[in-house]
C-alpha cells in the first residue's frame, strides 16, 4: 500500500510542463494562474459556471445580467458603421419575447449559422 501512495505523490507532484501537449510555453502561461504541478491543475476550478437553460425566460432578463440560453432566430441584419466596420445583429426569441444580439467582430462562419428559423445557443452580458 505504501508503494501506491508514493507513486501517486510522484505523479501529482510532477511539473506541469511534462504533461503531453503542455511544454515550456504553455507551462509559463499556466504558471501565471498558479498552476505549476499536476496537483495544482487538478485543484484549479473555474471562476464561474455557465448554466445552459433549456427553457429561457427572456421577460426576466435585466441589463447587467449574464445570460446563457437557447432561442430561435427571428431575423438577421448586417450593417456598416460610419467608420466602415461591420455589425451583425440578430433577433432571437423564446416565442414570447425578443432580444437583439449584436456581434462587432464577425467570423466568416457566423453568417452561415445565423439563419432565421434556426436555434442558437447564446451566452453574454445583457445591455440596453
Amino acid at each position: 500500500m505504501q508503494k501506491k501512495s508514493e507513486e501517486y505523490r510522484k505523479d501529482t507532484y510532477t511539473h506541469i510542463k511534462y504533461l503531453k501537449g503542455v511544454g515550456e510555453g504553455r507551462a509559463r502561461l499556466l504558471g501565471r494562474l498558479g498552476i505549476h504541478r499536476v496537483l495544482d491543475l487538478m485543484e484549479h476550478f473555474p471562476r464561474y459556471y455557465i448554466h445552459r437553460q433549456i427553457d429561457p425566460t427572456l421577460h426576466k432578463v435585466k441589463p447587467g445580467d449574464h445570460v446563457a440560453f437557447t432561442a430561435n432566430i427571428s431575423w438577421v441584419e448586417r450593417r456598416k458603421t460610419k467608420s466602415g466596420k461591420n455589425i451583425l445583429s440578430a433577433g432571437i426569441n423564446d416565442m414570447m419575447n425578443t432580444l437583439v444580439c449584436s456581434w462587432f467582430s464577425i467570423p466568416p462562419w457566423l453568417e452561415k449559422i445565423l439563419v432565421p428559423g434556426n436555434k442558437i445557443w447564446v451566452n453574454g452580458m445583457v445591455s440596453e
